[in-house]
């Protein structure tokens, strides 16, 4: 309603919708509904569930979300991603280089900090403004922001998370 693009986006549970969709808007991916992770003691790691793309195998082995719904969206083309910080009305914005390693193309989580450079980034006044509206809509004080920037030059919306992380963009990024 601000004016973002966002991915055409299914949440189901649906072998049918989802082939539906799939046919629809292919290439797409498939991403958690929630949060999840696990530390793995024996391997001193963490494990998540990763934004994945969903292939014709995927597909028919998709009679599984009946058990569970599932987000699927139209994969997005990215120059880079871009993470934004809220903190009351200011905005801290960090360029994520994902497109650089094949690791971190679909999912900059899957964090290679070596080839993947962060910057701090300026955004333009249209999507600072959207952001602050969001913010505002939903009376949140602090939150982040997750968003794509297309090799057309659009800015494309994924998510808001008002219980993120952020002191890694900081650290990396040198953003205080």
């Amino acid at each position: 309603s601000v004016g973002f693009l966002i991915p055409e986006t299914l949440i189901t549970t649906s072998k049918d919708a989802l082939q539906s969709f799939y046919e629809d808007n292919h290439p797409i991916v498939a991403k958690l509904l929630g949060g999840f992770g696990k530390i793995a003691e024996s391997e001193q790691r963490f494990w998540t569930i990763y934004t994945n793309p969903v292939t014709q195998d995927d597909l028919k082995r998709a009679d599984s979300i009946r058990y569970a719904p599932a987000i699927f969206q139209r994969s997005i083309p990215k120059a880079y991603e871009i993470r934004v910080t809220a903190v009351g009305n200011r905005l801290f914005a960090c360029k994520i280089d994902s497109q650089a390693s094949n690791r971190t193309c679909t999912d900059w989580r899957r964090y290679d900090f070596h080839n993947v450079p962060h910057s701090k980034i300026e955004l333009p006044d249209s999507v600072t403004e959207k952001l602050l509206l969001i913010l505002q809509h939903f009376d949140i004080q602090f939150a982040s922001f997750d968003l794509a920037f297309t090799p057309k030059g659009e800015y494309v919306f994924f998510e808001m998370n008002p219980n993120s992380q952020w002191v890694w963009i900081e650290t990396v990024a040198e953003i205080p």
